[in-house]
């Protein structure tokens, strides 16, 4: 789904990430559909002890659901995908990972294009300078999501 090049600069970011920040747990959930960075994965992982990859078939990761694990996350870096928009719905403080992505329907959340943004996030979530974050979720989620009732919206734009 995403490039070499995304994908070895994710990694990068990782684990540059997991080195510079020893004391905090980076936790990967992958799709259980793609599975990368478990079983499929053909590359060397990062091995630090604060990353933990949630294999999607241990049963031991198979059962919470993505909210029980926003409950306990200061903030959340991720792929562009609807874990994005949970995580914004949630308050937390999200980056988007671009990278070589152009993702202007992410905006106005941070987006990474190279390892200083991951820092300069994790840096300001750690330090607790998550206003703008938090707002940019807000703008985020009144561009992403229509009010009312999903069937009635979409049988009203496919009729009119």
């Amino acid at each position: 789904r995403y490039s070499a090049e995304y994908q070895a600069n994710f990694l990068n970011a990782l684990t540059i990430s997991a080195t510079t920040f020893p004391n905090i747990k980076f936790f990967i959930k992958p799709h259980p559909a793609g599975m990368w960075l478990t079983s499929r994965f053909k590359g060397t992982l990062p091995e630090h002890s604060n990353i933990i990859i949630a294999e999607p078939t241990d049963p031991k990761w198979e059962r919470p659901l993505l909210a029980d694990y926003f409950r306990k996350l200061t903030g959340v870096i991720s792929t562009p995908s609807t874990v994005i928009l949970d995580a914004a719905r949630m308050n937390l403080p999200v980056l988007v990972c671009g990278f070589d992505l152009e993702l202007n329907k992410f905006s106005p959340l941070a987006i990474a294009n190279n390892i200083d943004d991951w820092t300069t996030f994790i840096n300001d979530v750690t330090h607790k300078k998550t206003e703008a974050y938090v707002n940019n979720n807000i703008q985020f989620i009144k561009q992403a999501l229509i009010d009312g009732n999903a069937i009635e919206n979409a049988v009203n734009l496919i009729t009119s």
